[in-house]
């Protein structure tokens, strides 16, 4: 894999995941928190912008309630 990043986006080349069967969506390993800038416990919403997939960082107060909900800070 092949990551280029700048000060306004990335590109992955040679990217794979993975679907799990209970709908979790796993990167290649390659890909590590660091280079999306997340940490764990963050959330995100899927939705679809101009027919392609987009994973939108919720900040806390939550405008859902994740499923399971995560602990409160």
């Amino acid at each position: 894999m092949r990551i280029t990043k700048s000060n306004t986006k990335m590109m992955f080349a040679d990217y794979k995941f993975f679907l799990g069967w209970e709908g979790n969506i796993v990167f290649d390993s390659e890909l590590q928190m660091a280079n999306i800038d997340a940490k764990v416990g963050d959330v995100y919403e899927a939705q679809e912008r101009d027919g392609r997939v987009v994973f939108v960082k919720l900040q806390k107060p939550y405008s859902v309630v994740p499923f399971p909900p995560g602990p409160k800070n």
